[in-house]
């Protein structure tokens, strides 16, 4: 199969393990193993896939899944929605040297492990904002789709509190300005973070606010964190990954849809941080 998750685009050939339901992919990288394996049956004209794991030498880790997806077979491959998955191995590498549109995405995966120094890093970095304010980025969908959007981190808890609001700037569709708060708090070290709200403030002095919080994982990346959907450090780093979840697409057939533009002066899409 062609697949373009963790790391370049790329053919792997995976074994059908029809006794035990299951498909199997070893490979060997400077001087250890490690084996995935995905286990599946069908149901008719569905593949179920039902969970997926991975062993390194001595570790290991699993994962149970329970998505559904219509497949049909052909002489040379079994294709599905964002599946393919080749018979031949040189059909796949004639794709890879395309840049044919028949790459694999597995839904049933286990999430990448971020380095610990990666972690302490990116935990440094949100901590402060949350102590001392700034601004974070995300991504929204635009008028000419996705593009980075500022959220302001206001900080007013006492000193070495986590303590503070996101703020976002607001237009209605009547043209009338406004901001859009959530508050945060959390605990230094913490691995959750409380929010409350959110609440808009309109410049003609109309508001509106929702009494109701909701606590979200925080998840540590590579120059982001992660509560309902990645907040980056900075704006490049957000374009960077636009860029970079774009050029993936690519290896994708294009979905149905249509080709509606948004426009008017909401047509900024709504950054999600996790409020209720």
């Amino acid at each position: 199969m062609l697949v373009v998750d963790q790391g370049p685009p790329r053919c792997e050939t995976w074994t059908v393990d029809p006794d035990h339901h299951r498909l199997t992919h070893t490979n060997s990288t400077a001087g250890a193993t490690t084996t995935r394996v995905l286990e599946l049956h069908a149901e008719g004209k569905q593949l179920v896939f039902d969970g997926f794991s991975t062993e390194t030498g001595e570790e290991a880790s699993s994962t149970t899944c329970s998505t559904k997806l219509e497949a049909r077979e052909t002489d040379t491959a079994i294709i599905g929605d964002r599946l393919h998955w080749f018979r031949d191995g040189a059909a796949c590498a004639a794709a890879l040297k395309d840049h044919t549109a028949l790459a694999t995405s597995l839904d049933c995966k286990l999430d990448v492990e971020v380095p610990a120094q990666v972690q302490r890093k990116a935990r440094l970095r949100f901590e402060k904002l949350l102590a001392q304010g700034g601004v974070v980025h995300t991504i929204v969908e635009g008028p000419r789709g996705d593009t980075c959007r500022p959220v302001r981190v206001r900080h007013y808890g006492a000193r070495g509190v986590l303590e503070g609001a996101f703020e976002y700037d607001e237009v209605r569709d009547d043209g009338v300005r406004g901001v859009t708060s959530l508050d945060y708090q959390m605990q230094p070290g913490g691995e959750q973070i409380v929010l409350l709200g959110p609440g808009t403030t309109w410049r003609d002095g109309s508001g509106s606010a929702l009494g109701c919080g909701n606590e979200a994982q925080v998840q540590l990346g590579d120059g982001f964190v992660t509560l309902a959907e990645p907040l980056y450090f900075s704006a490049a780093a957000c374009r960077a990954a636009i860029t970079t979840a774009a050029a993936r697409e690519r290896w994708f057939p294009a979905p149905a849809g249509d080709d509606e533009v948004a426009t008017g002066p909401s047509s900024l899409g709504t950054p999600n941080l996790g409020g209720c």
